[in-house]
């Protein structure tokens, strides 16, 4: 079994003149942080950070990706060193995988989505129901917010991300204060640590090992090729988005390339097919990394043969994506070109018919926003 990670060794000790006597605990995010320190004083997590920066609206966004306007009051107040309590942010570990794309877009590259609108949260954390029952403080790990991570390698066990009883995401800044546990379900008050996790995914968990190495070791050997840790990522990202598309077809090479895999996919869950791959359940997450993991351990000569056997062109390999990862390119080039003729004659007003996971979707959209579920108001 591939062996766990430390992302950062918390902090038992402060600084002895500060106000604050508080722990923070080895791997802690900082949204959890904060919610056990407001809970520890009574307050709300609102109230919390609204004392220390006023105006931050520091649970109106992704909490975890804080700036230094919030930690600098934060380490000031309690003694934690700025440089720990980056360590706690998702900011941190995007800087570290490679390129972020522009702040106007919301969803970071493999890091999970939060879904934030005001206090509202359409997403959680993963968590390990083991994890949080086996620590005296239950808390939630930055880890947890890696989109690689489907699988707790210490426990043997798959990853959850939501109530096992209601099936709402892990929200614990909703929480009074008087609950004193971030592993109680806001709405149904389930406790996680007793919710049942899955088995493991062998697969899954080794390159989730794999991308956690890379990660702090800044590169890696893909056949004889060295990639460093951002073109190793945009090639993991390449399979995904191709496994993703593979997936909604059920004919042609794309099809028969799934047929050749040692393991079946699940069929495409309607509802999350155009997410990206970052807001897709772990669940979802954790059968294409197992797909990857059996894809990246091909050599590049057996990928060529494996791709021309089946009748791959250029298109089909890449089919939307407007680039191909550097170390593909050979392959790519030895594939005939077909590109699609688009014919003259078409109707331009002709009217298709919506396909149905964009009506699904829709629908689940109008459901939230009107209340119809009994939970969407108070989430």
């Amino acid at each position: 079994m591939a062996s766990t990670y430390s992302w950062h060794p918390g902090n038992s000790v402060v600084t002895p003149d500060r106000n604050l006597r508080f722990q923070l605990l080895p791997d802690e995010s900082l949204s959890s942080f904060l919610v056990r320190l407001s809970h520890h004083y009574g307050l709300t997590p609102l109230a919390l950070s609204e004392f220390l920066s006023p105006g931050s609206r520091a649970w109106s966004i992704d909490t975890d990706r804080l700036t230094p306007r919030f930690l600098v009051p934060l380490s000031n107040w309690s003694g934690i060193s700025l440089e720990q309590l980056s360590h706690t942010t998702v900011r941190y570990y995007e800087n570290l995988a490679g390129e972020v794309r522009h702040k106007q877009d919301s969803v970071r590259p493999w890091f999970t989505t939060v879904g934030v609108r005001n206090r509202k949260r359409e997403a959680g954390f993963s968590y390990c129901p083991i994890c949080l029952a086996e620590s005296p403080l239950p808390y939630l790990r930055i880890y947890w917010r890696f989109a690689w991570h489907t699988e707790c390698i210490k426990h043997s066990r798959g990853l959850l991300d939501c109530c096992q009883q209601c099936h709402e995401p892990l929200k614990p800044h909703l929480q009074k204060p008087e609950t004193q546990s971030l592993s109680v379900c806001y709405f149904c008050g389930f406790d996680a640590r007793n919710a049942k996790a899955p088995p493991i995914n062998l697969s899954a968990s080794n390159i989730q090992n794999e991308l956690d190495t890379l990660l702090l070791s800044g590169g890696a050997m893909v056949g004889k090729h060295h990639l460093n840790c951002s073109d190793f990522f945009g090639y993991v990202s390449f399979w995904i988005t191709f496994l993703r598309r593979a997936r909604r077809v059920k004919t042609g090479a794309l099809c028969q390339f799934l047929s050749r895999l040692p393991f079946r996919l699940p069929a495409v869950n309607e509802l999350s097919k155009g997410w990206r791959f970052e807001k897709l359940p772990v669940s979802e997450r954790s059968f294409l990394m197992q797909g990857v993991s059996y894809i990246i351990r091909m050599e590049l000569e057996e990928i060529r043969f494996q791709l021309s056997d089946m009748g791959f062109s250029k298109q089909t390999l890449m089919g939307d994506q407007r680039s191909v990862p550097e170390i593909l390119m050979e392959v790519v080039n030895d594939l005939p070109d077909n590109p699609r003729v688009r014919s003259n004659n078409s109707n331009k007003n002709d009217i298709r018919a919506t396909p149905k996971y964009l009506v699904a979707r829709k629908m689940k959209k109008l459901i939230i926003k009107f209340g119809i579920r009994k939970n969407a108001l108070r989430s």
